[in-house]
């Protein structure tokens, strides 16, 4: 009995410990596997049976209490995942890997996790890098990494069939296959379908029919949001280990997205629509030696910019046509120099945006961006309890100049196996994505009578320079390009809103007819025009000059000088330097505590994207003047008594110049050949010049009470989420995460019986949002007319899931997500989100 008893006593002992202290490979990239306790950062792991026995329709769901995460869940796939804060609507921020290759949209370098590849029941386990990472992973790991790594054939053999049911109609089916040929091959399969009906919302800034800019069969007719969520995917890996030192293995993976929705920064929501995404990979190891190269590519279901079957954005009915692919060769060599770990490595990353003119406009033959970087790393023991590790990378691209330098240093104390604590710092950078340098697309066909807003890259090495050729009285020589002209849009003329007049006249009765009635209502329209057609006699005949009415020039509603219209430089890479003091340890076996003091310079910081070129206005103070005189003169010569003309003509200039004051006249033009003809209003993305410090914690801790009750906690707070000094105070940098962030959950495991149950509670602060299109902001700096966000509320929700072995190799499970249905919206142009409960039958073969 003594034996026995002290044999089970070790078996638990030894089981807490691996779940307290899980082996991590992501803050090595893969180079040497260590216990979370060794690693050199903050890192937690997401473990499968986690992940089996909740019950959700994303990833996302599984990962809403890991440590230092904030989670946005705009439906029942939709989501945003960022390490300490900083999302956005359309985020790339944190480094998605799936088995060590990127996992997010190639071009847009977007992570959409209803894309990825596979099933949920053939992953491993999640490890979550908060910080950075740039030192080992380069280009856009400045915050963290989330590495999905999947199961081994040879480890995990057997067939297992899932069936998954709940609320909102969902319904999931998926199975998974491994096996073995021989001893030396190993294979798997594994796939899924779901779908289901999300939960309802209509963004009051979408319009009720399509514009005539969408294409035939969809322009003017009614739009109607997609609530049908329909996705299957598939993946297969074929794994080759002769012995333990040497392996490859081949993966390719396929996802299609038969319907859903997402959001995005610069044109609202996009219904998608037949969106596939496919993967192949090849990786190689021989004891420290490791070699890889994959290929991702991406169709957003449309053939060309007049298909009508895949994706659109609904704000414009403009069909997305993505053909994207990154293709990426990494070699990465460990060694040993002494006593002293070394780890050597190389990317080459390839990105070939490919839109057929969609996104990337007239951009597009010339969107390639070619990447490479080498990075050293290493780590010696200063002391038996005290080691160093250090790294330096360089990056290069070949749309940036220069190269960009990424050092890391870390100081890590060891005073027993169960207690760490480390000092780190870690210079990192992001990129610039492809659509910042080639978008080219109309965001908002009517943004102006005879001006469109279009959105444009800044082009590489280039930037954005005003053309300066015209008359250098006016404005500087600054020039404008104008829908009002003779000469057309593609002749540059001199920026003075009197250049305009006679062709505005002409047209401004059908401008006045197409305004909508919430700007002017019917009877002013009808008013107004009838006074034009009164006084066409005069106003036709009349040629006014820059020195008869002059002009103003606006950015939005804000009026600036011709000095403030500053070429705009090319985009550079982004820095943010971090110190970090960490501590993890392990007490009395059963706790588990990490803390985390992060603080951090964020530089290159500012509004991503904004409009570029002023707009040309009548001085509304000369213009009324001149309309005085003038209107005066001709009613005059038409018999009238000149007092009594006076005071009619300064009551018709009184009607007439508030609505000529407040509409463009023109738009400042640049020397780029791809704008020659184009009078758009530009809004395109600018080099960030600010530079912000943000501090934080990141807490969490787990409790093995014994060997069945497991208690764990988690607190995450950000110093600052508002940054008024980038930006201004109407329309301030944000970090669009909640300044407090918390979660407690009590977990029990009786692997005896088969049951499982979780309890959790999760709460998440009150905060505003500056996220391009959607935000929370007011009118500056949002158009009148606008309709407005309100910022995302505070609020606590519940959960709670059970898992019960029906039979040896039978499992049911009940996940119910927001147990009491506090509805409520975690972003900005996102539906309210209710209760959810699902159900999930496992059975392994």
């Amino acid at each position: 009995m003594t034996s026995n008893g002290s044999a089970t006593a070790n078996v638990a002992m030894t089981e807490v410990a691996a779940i307290l202290n899980p082996i991590v490979t992501t803050d090595s990239r893969g180079a040497t596997p260590s216990k979370v306790l060794d690693a050199p950062a903050s890192i937690s792991v997401v473990t499968s049976e986690h992940i089996a026995n909740t019950v959700s329709p994303s990833l996302s769901g599984v990962l809403t209490t890991t440590p230092g995460l904030s989670v946005s869940q705009g439906g029942l796939v939709q989501s945003n995942i960022v390490s300490r804060g900083f999302n956005n609507a359309f985020s790339g921020a944190m480094l998605n890997l799936q088995d060590y290759r990127f996992a997010g949209v190639p071009s847009l370098r977007v992570n959409v996790p209803f894309l990825f590849t596979g099933t949920n029941d053939d992953i491993d386990r999640i490890e979550v890098l908060n910080g950075p990472a740039s030192a080992l992973y380069g280009p856009n790991s400045a915050n963290g990494v989330m590495h999905i790594i999947t199961k081994s054939p040879f480890k995990s053999q057997g067939t297992t069939f899932t069936v998954d049911g709940g609320g909102q109609a969902l319904m999931r089916g998926a199975f998974r296959h491994a096996g073995v040929l021989g001893s030396a091959w190993g294979y798997k399969l594994s796939g899924e379908y779901m779908k289901g009906t999300d939960w309802t919302y209509n963004d009051p800034n979408e319009p009720t029919v399509f514009p005539t800019t969408a294409p035939t069969g969809r322009a003017g007719t009614t739009l109607k949001r997609d609530f049908n969520l329909m996705r299957y995917t598939g993946e297969f890996r074929l794994d080759y280990k002769p012995s333990e030192e040497l392996e490859n293995i081949f993966t390719t993976g396929y996802t299609k997205v038969g319907s859903a929705i997402e959001i995005t920064t610069a044109f609202g929501a996009a219904q998608v629509k037949n969106w596939t995404y496919s993967n192949f990979q090849d990786r190689f190891r021989y004891k420290k030696f490791f070699a890889q190269v994959f290929l991702n590519t991406n169709n957003s279901g449309n053939a060309d910019p007049n298909d009508l079957s895949g994706t659109y954005y609904l704000r414009t009915g403009i069909p997305v046509v993505d053909k994207s692919t990154v293709l990426v060769g990494q070699v990465q060599q460990g060694f040993n120099i002494g006593a002293a770990k070394f780890v050597a490595g190389a990317d080459y990353i390839k990105t070939a945006p490919r839109s057929e003119g969609s996104i990337f406009g007239r951009n597009e033959g010339s969107t390639d961006i070619l990447e490479a970087g080498a990075y050293l790393q290493g780590e010696a023991a200063l002391t038996p309890k005290l080691n160093l590790i250090g790294a330096i990378r360089g990056d290069m691209s070949d749309r940036i100049t220069g190269a960009q330098f990424s050092p890391r240093l870390a100081f890590v104390y060891k005073a027993n196996a169960s207690n760490n604590i480390r000092l780190t710092f870690n210079r990192a950078f992001n990129s610039p994505a492809s659509f910042s340098y080639f978008l080219d697309q109309v965001s908002n066909p009517n943004q102006a009578p005879g001006f469109a807003l279009r959105v444009v890259g800044n082009p590489a090495k280039e930037g954005w320079q005003f053309a300066r050729s015209c008359d250098a009285t006016i404005n500087a020589g600054l020039c404008m390009h104008s829908p009002w002209v003779a000469a057309g849009t593609a002749a540059n003329q001199n920026s003075s809103a009197a250049v305009a007049f006679p062709g505005f006249i002409a047209a401004f009765p059908t401008i006045i007819a197409g305004l909508p009635t919430s700007t002017l209502p019917a009877a002013s329209k009808a008013a107004l025009t009838g006074l034009l057609t009164s006084l066409n006699p005069i106003l036709s005949t009349l040629r006014p000059t820059a020195a008869n009415i002059g002009t103003v020039l606006r950015i939005g509603s804000t009026a600036v000088t011709a000095a403030d219209a500053k070429d705009l430089t090319p985009l550079s890479a982004s820095f943010d330097n971090t110190m970090e003091l960490g501590y993890k340890g392990i007490i009395n076996d059963k706790l588990r505590v990490s803390l985390d003091l992060w603080y951090q310079v964020r530089s290159g910081v500012g509004a991503p994207i904004g409009q570029a070129n002023p707009l040309v206005f009548f001085d509304p103070t000369t213009l009324g003047s001149y309309l005085t005189t003038n209107i005066s003169a001709g009613l005059q010569a038409g018999g009238m008594p000149a007092a009594t003309a006076n005071a009619t003509a300064a009551a018709y200039a009184g009607n007439l110049v508030p609505l000529m004051a407040q509409l463009p006249q023109g738009a400042l033009a640049f020397t780029n050949p791809k704008l020659a003809n184009d009078q758009s209003i530009i809004a395109t993305y600018t080099q960030g010049l600010g530079e912000i410090d943000v501090h934080g914690i990141d807490m969490s801790f787990d409790y093995q009470m014994d060997d069945k009750w497991m208690l764990s906690g988690t607190f995450s707070h950000i110093g600052k989420i508002v940054f008024p000094e980038v930006g201004g105070t109407a329309n301030p940098l944000m970090s669009n995460s909640p300044k407090y962030r918390a979660s407690s959950t009590v977990h029990y495991n009786d692997d005896t019986e088969g049951l499982t149950f979780d309890a959790s509670l999760r709460f998440s602060d009150a905060f505003p949002v500056n996220s391009g299109l959607l935000n929370s902001l007011g009118s500056p700096p949002n158009s009148a007319g606008t309709a407005l966000y309100p910022s995302v509320p505070a609020y606590t929700l519940a959960d709670v899931g059970a898992s019960f072995r029906l039979a040896k190799k039978t499992t049911m499970a009940i996940t119910v997500s927001n147990l009491l249905d506090t509805r409520v919206a975690t972003f900005v142009g996102t539906p309210q989100i209710g209760r959810l409960i699902m159900t999930r039958f496992r059975w392994e073969f």
